[in-house]
C-alpha cells in the first residue's frame, strides 16, 4: 500500500510539472501553441556565439500551414553608445517583435484577404531578392518580403491586424488607413496606441537589437547578437548575410544565430522599415548588398528613406504593443491536488 501510494504521488508530481511547463503564457494571456522550429534553427559554429536563454513569445497563425512567432521585449533604457556612455533612450512599454523578417509567403496569404476586403496596395511584394512578384508562393516562399514600400507595409499591418482580430494601428483623420496608393494619407498616418500589428518604432528596434540582459548592451558597433565587432568576420558571418557571405542574395530567414531576444536577422538579409515619429520612414539593419559596418546601429540606421522607397533589399519586421506592463509572462498553475 505505501509503495503503491508513493508511486501515486510521484507520478502526480510528474504530470503536474509537465502541465506547468506546457502552458506559460504570453504577457497577453494568450496560450503559446508548439509549432515547429525545423525552418528557424540556425546553424552555429562552435565557440562564437551568446549563451540563449528562454524569451517568452506568442504564436499567431493565419491559415493551418502559415504562423508566425513573435518574442516579448521588456520594457528597457539603453545607452546610445556603451563606449562613450552617452544619454539613454527609455522604451516605456513592452513590446512583441517579430521572430524573424516578414516572409513573402505571409505577405502574399494577407495580401490577397486585404484586397478582398477593401485594402489597396502600391506594389505586390517579391519572394526575396530574385523572386516571384506578386504571384503564390515558390521554393523561396521563406525568404524575406522584398520590393515593399514604407506605405505599403502600414496598410499590410493595418490588414493582419483586421484579419486576426486585433484593431488596426495606422489611421489619418480617424480613419483606418487601407490604401498604400493615398500618399498624403499614409505619409501623415498616425500610430495609435493599440493592441495591433505594426512596425517597431525607431527606439524599440535599435532596443531590440542591442538587448543582451536590461542591464548589458551589444555595442553600436556590433551586429546585432555578434560577439565581436563589425571588423570580426566569424563573430559577424554567424550572424548576418551581407555582402561577405550572402552570394549577393536573400536566403530564408532564421538561418543565422539569433541575438539574445531570439531575433533572427536583425543585422542583414534586408533591411526593415522602422516608424521614426521624429525623423519620418527609415530602413535599419542593412542588407545582403551591404558592407559589415551597415549592419550595425553605429551606421546601419537609413533615415533618408522615403516612404515610397521600395527594393530588393528592403522589407519588414513586425511588432505589437504589449498591453500589459510587466517584463515577464505569467504561469498559471493548475489545481491538482496530490494523493
Amino acid at each position: 500500500m505505501t509503495v503503491s501510494r508513493s508511486v501515486c504521488c510521484v507520478f502526480a508530481f510528474l504530470l503536474v510539472w509537465t502541465i506547468v511547463g506546457a502552458i506559460c503564457v504570453s504577457a497577453d494571456n494568450v496560450p503559446i501553441a508548439p509549432v515547429e522550429r525545423d525552418l528557424f534553427e540556425p546553424k552555429i559554429p562552435p565557440g562564437i556565439v551568446l549563451e540563449l536563454r528562454e524569451v517568452p513569445e506568442v504564436v499567431h497563425e493565419v491559415r493551418p500551414d502559415v504562423a508566425f512567432r513573435m518574442r516579448l521585449a521588456p520594457a528597457s533604457t539603453y545607452p546610445l553608445s556603451v563606449v562613450n556612455g552617452e544619454a539613454s533612450i527609455a522604451v516605456q512599454n513592452n513590446f512583441w517583435i517579430g521572430e524573424t523578417e516578414v516572409t513573402y509567403e505571409l505577405w502574399y496569404h494577407v495580401r490577397r484577404w486585404a484586397l478582398r476586403n477593401g485594402y489597396t496596395f502600391a506594389n505586390a511584394g517579391q519572394e526575396g531578392s530574385h523572386g516571384n512578384a506578386g504571384r503564390a508562393p515558390s521554393d523561396r516562399r521563406y525568404e524575406p518580403v522584398t520590393q515593399i514600400s514604407w506605405r505599403d507595409s502600414i496598410v499590410w499591418c493595418n490588414a493582419l491586424s483586421e484579419w486576426l482580430g486585433y484593431d488596426p494601428v495606422y489611421t489619418y483623420r480617424d480613419q483606418i488607413v487601407r490604401d498604400a496608393t493615398q500618399t498624403y494619407a499614409c505619409d501623415n498616418a498616425v500610430q495609435e496606441y493599440r493592441d495591433g500589428f505594426r512596425l517597431p518604432t525607431a527606439d524599440e528596434w535599435v532596443m531590440a537589437h542591442r538587448y543582451r540582459d536590461g542591464e548589458v548592451w551589444a555595442p553600436e558597433n556590433y551586429a546585432s547578437g555578434a560577439t565581436d565587432d563589425w571588423a570580426n568576420e566569424n563573430a559577424t558571418q554567424t550572424v548576418a548575410w551581407y555582402v561577405s557571405n550572402s552570394g549577393y542574395r536573400t536566403h530564408d530567414v532564421g538561418q543565422k544565430h539569433p541575438n539574445l531576444l531570439y531575433l533572427y536577422d536583425m543585422s542583414g538579409n534586408v533591411s526593415e522599415w522602422v516608424y521614426d515619429q521624429r525623423r519620418g520612414p527609415a530602413n535599419y539593419g542593412g542588407g545582403f548588398l551591404d558592407d559589415a559596418p551597415a549592419l550595425t546601429v553605429a551606421m546601419g540606421l537609413d533615415t533618408g528613406a522615403e516612404p515610397g522607397d521600395v527594393g530588393m533589399d528592403r522589407g519588414l519586421r513586425l511588432a505589437r504593443t504589449s498591453m500589459l506592463r510587466r517584463p515577464t509572462p505569467d504561469i498559471r498553475i493548475p489545481d491538482v491536488q496530490l494523493p
